[in-house]
């Protein structure tokens, strides 16, 4: 069985993205335990508070609990991360997108979903797994749901049209703060957002995001893709 973890990704008049970090079930505790080896270091390190957890935005520029730590300490963090879901055995990423700079933003929501889904479901084809998908707890959920379920019915539409075989039951939906996958899964899409779209203003930002994008080359690659 393998488990897919979702997130959400928005440039704006670029690309609106879903992208989804794959793995084996049996591989979730390996994964969380070396996520929370990071940030048990970083505690140990600089202090942090108790419940800090890895979002890109806030660990990138210092927001929330991760306020008043050195921006290099939060790199080396941030890379430490990266490193340990790179170091999992079988994971990947897959992601959908809509080009927002050639097609209408108008539905851009519902077909990177549809194309998240079904790149997932085509990598649980070709690994011949059956997969679950997990998202965080957010407050649109329940159009997440709504499109997730419409789909498994009567087909995702489209050229690539499926009713996604693969997937197990409907889309779950966990807070962040109980799920350091989840965490994952946000870290990695934060450094597509920044790497590809988004760039910071300050140029070695832009080099630490660009060095971590290189560091999730392997899990990329295994994944698979579809942007429109």
């Amino acid at each position: 069985m393998l488990v897919a973890y979702l997130d959400e990704t928005y440039a704006k008049d670029k690309e609106h993205a879903l992208v989804a970090l794959v793995l084996p079930a049996d591989k979730i505790g390996e994964l969380e335990a070396k996520l929370d080896a990071v940030v048990e270091k970083a505690q140990r390190q600089h202090n942090c508070p108790d419940g800090i957890e890895l979002h890109g935005y806030e660990l990138s520029g210092g927001e929330g609990k991760w306020k008043g730590i050195p921006p290099r300490a939060r790199v080396r963090i941030y890379q430490e991360a990266i490193d340990a879901i790179v170091s999992v055995d079988d994971v990947a990423v897959c992601h959908g997108s809509v080009d927002l700079r050639f097609r209408a933003p108008g539905d851009a929501h519902r077909w990177a979903l549809t194309f998240a889904l079904e790149q997932v479901n085509g990598y649980a084809t070709h690994n011949s797994e059956r997969v679950i998908g997990i998202c965080d707890d957010v407050g649109n959920k329940s159009t997440y749901q709504g499109m997730y379920a419409h789909a498994r019915k009567h087909g995702t539409g489209g050229r690539y049209g499926s009713t996604l075989p693969k997937f197990s039951d409907g889309l779950h939906f966990t807070p962040s703060c109980y799920s350091r996958l989840v965490q994952a899964v946000d870290l990695v899409a934060y450094v597509y957002r920044r790497s590809q779209f988004v760039p910071f203003a300050d140029e070695r930002a832009n080099k630490a995001m660009a060095d971590m994008f290189a560091t999730m080359q392997p899990i990329w690659q295994r994944g698979f893709h579809r942007k429109w």
